[in-house]
């Protein structure tokens, strides 16, 4: 919906285009909007980690830097643990990851019953997926957990990583950035996860 859509997928983030635009239009950007910038751009850059932190993207985080937003706070804000029930949830979900070496692919599908019994928002499951993708030997993280009807599909992979992780949560009806997608799906769980190896030896192909 909207009369006008801005896309530009040269950004860094959503909070990137809401920088350059308050600086175009010449809307005052205080110490505290200045943090809520950086935290959207940390969190976009998966703290400044990603391809897309740009020379153009490390200059606005200075310029915010200058606002008084502190960098250090932001990286810890994206990267703390909020309890230690989301610790042992975590733990619980990675002992159920599977690595696919030759794909460098892990994979891990957390089903309703599961979630019942991690004692954390589902929500904070989908979180996940940023740190599933930093075990070594993995490049991609693919990270399924079950709702009512469907499976949310979260798709992570490192900077180095070829693979176009929009175009392949596309497969599912999904989208997203090149590092970083989802999906629903009402497939089973093993077919997804069936379809999105057969999609990366296909890639491997190429």
């Amino acid at each position: 919906g909207g009369d006008i859509q801005w896309v530009d997928t040269t950004k860094a983030s959503t909070t990137h285009m809401l920088y350059e635009l308050a600086r175009r239009i010449k809307v005052l950007i205080d110490s505290e909007t200045a943090f809520l910038l950086l935290l959207g751009i940390v969190g976009d850059t998966a703290g400044l980690s990603q391809p897309n932190t740009t020379p153009e993207v490390l200059k606005v985080i200075a310029d915010l830097m200058k606002r008084e937003a502190s960098l250090p706070h932001a990286q810890a804000f994206i990267s703390e643990w909020a309890s230690v029930a989301e610790v042992k949830a975590f733990a619980k979900v990675t002992s159920l990851a599977k690595i696919d070496y030759s794909l460098k692919l892990l994979t891990v599908s957390v089903s309703r019953s599961k979630i019942k019994r991690l004692s954390v928002d589902p929500g904070v499951i989908d979180g996940f997926a940023n740190a599933l993708r930093m075990i070594r030997g993995v490049e991609v993280a693919a990270l399924l957990v079950q709702e009512q009807k469907n499976w949310r599909g979260h798709l992570r992979s490192r900077a180095e990583s070829k693979v176009d992780l929009g175009k392949l949560a596309a497969h599912f009806g999904g989208g997203g950035h090149f590092h970083a997608s989802g999906f629903k799906s009402s497939l089973p769980a093993k077919k997804i996860l069936t379809k999105i190896k057969e999609l990366l030896v296909t890639h491997q192909r190429r």
